[in-house]
């Protein structure tokens, strides 16, 4: 931080309105615990700038259903798709990965309990095709074995 910055933040103080007490009531609460039971946080792997509204829009129209979808930014390269139903968003999960641009979606699953900002995307779902399989390893078994 350059000195001058520093030097106002040393000076920087609430007024006493400020620093009052802020109630929220709990239909607000209630609220978003509702909205967070069907949603999930997703990013767009990449460090390079890009269209957010066309990311936002291609997600919408890729996601819709008839109990609709709304997508909101809520951080940097960070939002919150709000689903209709917990089928709609397992369906979009199952059908996961995403990618928008060549780049991957990352998505988690949000419950609503911790800080946007404080969620990790280190897990990314995808499918895979094996080829050449003999006939006798063509199981659930064998299958659950390469997966894990």
């Amino acid at each position: 931080m350059d000195a001058a910055m520093e030097e106002l933040w040393k000076h920087f103080k609430l007024s006493d309105e400020e620093k009052g007490i802020m109630a929220v009531e709990s239909h607000e609460v209630t609220i978003s615990k509702q909205e967070a039971q069907f949603s999930i946080l997703f990013t767009l792997q990449t460090t390079k700038d890009f269209n957010k509204e066309a990311f936002k829009s291609t997600c919408s129209n890729l996601w819709r259903s008839s109990r609709g979808v709304t997508i909101k930014e809520v951080g940097q390269n960070l939002f919150l798709a709000i689903f209709g139903s917990e089928e709609h968003l397992q369906e979009i999960i199952d059908k996961s990965p995403w990618s928008f641009d060549k780049r991957l979606i990352l998505m988690k699953r949000f419950c609503g309990d911790i800080s946007p900002a404080k969620v990790t995307f280190t897990h990314s779902l995808f499918w895979i095709r094996i080829f050449n399989i003999p006939i006798k390893s063509m199981n659930k078994d064998v299958g659950a074995r390469i997966a894990n």
